[in-house]
Parts: structure tokens; C-alpha cells; sequence
């Protein structure tokens, strides 16, 4: 599944690179597209803003003549008036032209109304768009400047969308040549790949088969580097057949089992608690669904910060497994907390147990980890060598940390006296004296504590992991026992062949290497000697190549080599006329390059013996 995920993000990448300069075209044209339809736009505005001043020019001037004209007329009827009050000349035709003076005057009063009202909104829509009627000349000369700005942008953009319609042109073409490219490239690299795919599908399934071997040995080297054992030490043969037997016979491999041996090592556990303890350490692995290198290396820190004797791994592991089935913690959280208290715990005669259900219960209310391991190793720091306000209170309360011969009493019954002499407080009183004995930040931690051994939780669950005897190995093979579990035991059984038949010719296939590699070095020392030579050695081991592979190899080499040769021309094809030169290099060249392919998918080694000749 991973292979053709791999092969279809090639495939996938190898189309997003040919598309890539067509869809840079596409977009530039788009762009200019848009901004060509903006600066018309623009232009069209800026033409009508431009008629909009001519219009107010003309009315200006039109306004001020018809003001003009209603001036003269009110003069004339005022005249008239004149006239016939005075009784000159013939009293009727007086009364008929002044009637016809008044009638023209009204008529040019509505024009003047009508005009001044098309002058306002003309200034109101100039306004608008910047034009100032009181600077008409000067926004006048500004517009005109702007029109003609919008004039050449348009036209420079009408020159890029036709400097971009003839690279969409050349681009399609040289898609086309790609294409047709790619497609012999396919042709040659399915006739190779099935010329030489039945030896390489075998040399991938040895080397697969034989990876397991190669891990453990690389494994067992570590774990006979770290145990300081001679080679043919019986120990170290003993470790490893028993790193063997157990990938054989478990869900762990053989290399993981040698890895959890080398942690035990680093513990400082010498061979024979290493055997011992590695039946613990898988079922503990198991039971917790851990990493089994990671598992022995947070037991073995558990076990040495404690002191115990590396015989009771057994011990270790049923108390893990126990509280982590029993409480909000995890094997990691686990190592983290006892990490922090186990030195202060085993100097204070504080078990694994009892420090394993504290580490239990504070995990319950989400205390884990690190902040779990400082509350405890606080608590204990703290009750062992009270001071200043932490002694004020115990002594207070009336509780007594240590014995009569001055040694710290179990922990435990210390926080039952706490737990006694404060109960019958308010909850801020009781918080101030846990802060004051445990600290600031422990104190939240302890409060949790105390309430549990109020009620004696402390204490049983300290009898339950005392008492945890065989849970590790009940938990394991009830994790194991499901299909998946199975399936681990199947491969690690397979596994198993690999590594058998990885040291059955382990001196052979050394040997081999080694061989292989001092003819390798030497040839690297001999071209360099050689330079002038190097040519001659060259076109030798391309003529073995291809007597061993068939031709096939040749022919995925021609179709390797034309895939990037056309991606390459496509990509000149994009450079423009700065790369036309290279262009008809390169064109001459995927001729050759083709005619060589179409005769090595006639006739592969036939085609690559000639090539190789010449």
C-alpha cells in the first residue's frame, strides 16, 4: 500500500510540475485580464467626469446668458409700465407689449430656475469624484492628465494579454512535445522494469528476509559492548540465545528483546540478572502496551532508584502493572513520579509500594508524571527535616514525624495523625496548615492524600500492590490473548527465520562484504591514480551492467534519462527566446535519445552493446 501511495505522489508531482508554468500563464492572463477591465473601467469614468466639466463649462456660460436676457426683459416691462402711466403714445399696443414682455420673462425666469438646479446637481456629481467647481481649471488639467495615464495603462495591458496569448500558445506546444515524451518514456520504462523485475523482486525479498538478522546482530553488539563480555564468552552466548528463543516464542522480535537486554545492561545488571529479569520485562511491556526497550529502561530506574536487588524485577513489575490497572497512571507517568522520589523514599525506609499508591492517588485527581514525584518527594524531604513554619505546625497539630530514636515514621500513619487533627477544621484552616508543612504547590497534592488515609485509602491500596504477586504475567497474556497478539507472535516468529538464516552464513556473508568492500575502496584508490583511465572503466562496467540485467536496465536508464530530458525542454520551452539556443540544443539531443530508446525496446542488448561500442 505504502509502494503505490509512493508512486502516486510521484506520479502526482511529476504532472503538478509540467502544469505548473500553463497555470503561471493562465493566472498572469487572468490577472491582466482583470486589471485591463479595471482601468477601463476607470478610464470610462474618468471620460465621463471629463464631459461632466465641459457640460458645467457650457452651463455656466448658457446660465449666465439667460440671466442676462431675464435682466433686460425685467427693464423693458419696467419701461412699458413707465410709459402708460404717463399716458405716451397709444395706450393699447402699449398694454400688448408690456403683456408680451411679461410672458417672455417668465419664461426666462423658469430657464434660469431650471438651469441653476442642472448646475448644482452637475457640481454635486463633480464633487464627487474630486472635481472642485470653485478650481475647475486646475482638477480640469489634473483630469485630463489622469485620462491620459488610463489611456496608456489600458494599452500596455492590451500589449501584455497579447504577449501572454502567444506564450499560451507556445506553452501548448511545448506541452504537446512533453507529453509525447513522456509517453515513449513510459513505453521504454515498462519494457526495462519487466526485464529486470523478477531479479530485483527476489533481491528485495532476501533483503527483507534477511533485515531482522542484520538489526539483532547490530543489537547483540550493543549488548556485548555494554556487558564488557568477550566474544566467545558463554554469558554472552547465553544472552543470546536467550534474545533468540524469546522473538521466537513472543510478540517481541529478537532485536527488540536484545535492545531491553542492552537498557538492563546500562542499569548495571550483570548477565545473569538480565536473564532473569527479561521474562518480567516483556510481560510488563505487554501488559502495559509499551515499548519494550522503553520498559526496561524505566523498571531498571525504578528498581536502582529504590535499591533492590535486580532478583526482584519480578516484584517491580507486578507493582507497576498493579497500579496501573488500578489507577489514572501510566508506566511512563509512573517512571516520571518515581524518578523524582524514589532516592528520598528509599532513604527514608519508604517502599515501592506505598510510594506507588501515593503515586496512584495524586494521579486519580490528575497529578501525574513529574508534578506527582516533586509533591511526594517534598512530603517526604519535608516531614523527615521539618523547619520553621512546617515544624510550627506539626507541633500544633501534635503530630510527631519521627520515632523515639529519631528515624521518620511510616508515612502513612503520619498522614493519618494529619488527617485526625485537622479534620474537624474549616477548609481554608486545614490549607493553611498542609501549605505550611508540605509547601505551597505540594500542598494541593497532599490534601488529596490526607483525605484518602483519612479513610485508610493510602494504606489499602498499599496492600493491594503488596499483594499484586502474578499480575504482571495475568495482564500480559490477557493483552496478548486477541488476534493481535497473534499477528506480533507470527511475525516475530518470521522473524526468527530471517535471523537463522542471517547466522547460519553469518562468516560467509561477512566475508562477502568485506570482500566487496576492500575491492571497492581499492577501485576508488585506483581511479584516483588513474584519472586518464577512468573513461575505459566506465564504459567496462556499463558493458557488465548490461550483460547482467539484459537490457532491461539500459532501457529504464534511457526512459530515467528522457523523463527529466523532457521536463527540462518543457521548462526551456517556458524560459522564452533567453533560452531558444539551448531549446534547439536540447531537441537535437531527445532525438538521438529517442532513436536510441525505440532500438532498445526492439532490441535492448543489441541497441546498448553498440552505444556502448562506439
Amino acid at each position: 500500500m505504502a509502494g503505490n501511495n509512493l508512486k502516486l505522489q510521484v506520479i502526482l508531482n511529476a504532472v503538478d510540475r509540467a502544469t505548473r508554468p500553463l497555470r503561471a500563464i493562465d493566472r498572469a492572463s487572468q490577472a491582466a485580464s482583470q486589471a485591463m477591465r479595471e482601468n477601463r473601467d476607470r478610464l470610462k469614468q474618468l471620460q465621463a467626469t471629463q464631459k461632466n466639466v465641459s457640460s458645467f463649462r457650457t452651463l455656466t456660460r448658457q446660465s449666465s446668458e439667460t440671466a442676462t436676457a431675464l435682466r433686460e426683459q425685467q427693464e423693458r416691462i419696467r419701461r412699458l409700465s413707465q410709459q402708460m402711466h404717463t399716458h405716451q403714445g397709444d395706450t393699447a399696443a402699449l398694454r400688448a407689449e408690456r403683456q408680451k414682455a411679461i410672458t417672455q420673462a417668465r419664461r426666462l425666469s423658469q430657464r434660469v430656475d431650471e438651469e441653476r438646479q442642472q448646475l448644482q446637481r452637475l457640481r454635486s456629481t463633480l464633487n464627487e469624484n474630486g472635481v472642485s467647481t470653485a478650481h475647475l481649471s486646475r482638477d480640469q488639467r489634473r483630469l485630463s492628465s489622469d485620462i491620459q495615464q488610463a489611456n496608456t495603462a489600458v494599452e500596455e495591458q492590451r500589449q501584455r494579454l497579447k504577449r501572454l496569448a502567444e506564450q499560451q500558445r507556445n506553452a501548448a506546444q511545448a506541452r504537446g512535445r512533453y507529453d509525447r515524451a513522456m509517453s515513449l518514456r513510459s513505453s521504454m520504462a515498462g519494457t526495462g522494469a519487466g526485464m529486470v523485475a523478477s531479479g530485483g523482486a527476489a533481491l528485495y525479498a532476501g533483503a527483507r528476509l534477511l533485515a531482522p538478522g542484520v538489526e539483532y546482530g547490530e543489537s547483540m553488539s550493543r549488548v556485548q559492548a555494554l556487558t564488557r563480555l568477550e566474544g566467545d564468552d558463554e554469558r554472552l552466548a547465553a544472552l543470546r540465545q536467550q534474545a533468540r528463543e524469546l522473538g521466537a516464542t513472543t510478540a517481541f522480535s529478537a532485536g527488540q528483546s536484545a535492545d531491553a537486554q542492552g537498557y538492563l545492561a546500562m542499569a548495571g545488571f550483570d548477565p545473569a540478572a538480565i536473564q532473569a529479569a527479561m521474562p518480567d520485562m516483556l510481560n510488563l511491556a505487554l501488559a502495559n502496551q509499551t515499548d519494550l526497550a522503553r520498559t526496561a529502561d524505566i523498571s531498571s530506574n525504578i528498581l536502582s532508584g529504590f535499591g533492590l536487588d535486580p532478583a526482584e524485577m519480578g516484584r517491580v513489575g507486578d507493582v507497576l502493572t498493579a497500579t496501573t490497572t488500578r489507577a489514572n497512571v501510566d508506566l511512563e507517568m509512573l517512571g516520571e513520579s518515581m524518578k523524582y522520589v524514589a532516592p528520598q523514599a528509599r532513604a527514608m525506609n519508604m517502599s515501592l509500594e506505598q510510594s506507588a499508591a501515593m503515586a496512584g492517588l495524586l494521579g486519580n485527581v490528575g497529578i501525574q508524571g513529574s508534578q506527582a514525584g516533586t509533591t511526594l518527594r517534598a512530603m517526604v524531604t519535608r516531614l523527615a527535616a521539618p523547619t520553621g513554619a512546617a515544624a510550627g505546625a506539626l507541633a500544633d497539630l501534635g503530630v510527631n514525624a519521627k520515632d523515639a530514636e529519631g528515624n521518620l515514621r511510616d508515612i502513612p500513619r503520619i498522614l493519618t495523625d494529619v488527617a485526625r487533627a485537622t479534620e474537624a477544621m474549616g477548609n481554608a484552616d486545614r490549607a493553611a496548615y498542609l501549605k505550611d508543612i508540605f509547601g505551597e504547590e505540594p500542598g494541593a497534592g497532599m490534601a488529596e492524600l490526607i483525605a484518602q488515609q483519612g479513610s485508610e485509602g493510602i494504606e489499602a491500596f498499599v496492600e493491594i500492590l503488596a499483594n499484586a504477586a502474578g499480575e504482571n504475567a495475568r495482564v500480559a497474556k490477557t493483552m496478548a490473548d486477541n488476534i493481535g497478539g497473534d499477528l506480533k507472535s507470527l511475525k516475530s516468529a518470521w522473524d526468527e527465520v530471517g535471523i537463522s538464516i542471517t547466522e547460519t552464513n553469518n562468516g560467509a556473508l561477512r566475508s562477502l562484504i568485506q570482500n566487496v568492500t576492500a575491492i571497492t575502496r581499492g577501485l576508488g584508490r585506483w581511479i584516483n591514480e588513474n584519472p586518464k583511465l577512468a573513461g575505459t572503466l566506465a564504459k567496462a562496467a556499463a558493458l557488465v551492467a548490461v550483460l547482467v540485467t539484459a537490457g532491461g536496465a539500459l532501457t529504464l536508464m534511457l526512459a530515467s534519462i528522457l523523463g527529466p530530458f523532457a521536463m527540462v525542454r518543457f521548462g526551456m520551452a517556458m524560459l522564452g527566446p533567453q533560452a531558444l539556443m539551448v531549446g534547439k540544443a536540447l531537441t537535437w539531443l531527445g532525438g538521438v535519445i529517442r532513436a536510441v530508446g525505440m532500438l532498445a525496446v526492439a532490441n535492448p542488448i543489441g541497441a546498448a552493446g553498440a552505444a556502448i561500442a562506439a
